[in-house]
């Protein structure tokens, strides 16, 4: 899980920078990384979430069978 976690803050983090620079508009561009670190860990957050409860919830459906 740990591993996972780590991959999907890595790539959120370079998708974050890519978009902000190559892809927003100019007010998005402003290239703070503090900004881009919590966003990161954000989605890094929301990821491990729903992976959590995926995990839990396909768990409980394989025990009740």
């Amino acid at each position: 899980m740990l591993k996972r976690c780590i991959i999907a803050f890595v790539l959120f983090f370079v998708l974050n920078i890519f978009l902000r620079n190559f892809v927003l508009g100019d007010e998005w561009k402003d290239g703070n990384l503090l900004v881009n670190f919590f966003m990161t860990v954000f989605l890094t957050a929301v990821y491990a979430g729903v992976d959590f409860c995926v995990r839990q919830f396909g768990r409980r459906n394989y025990q009740k069978k």
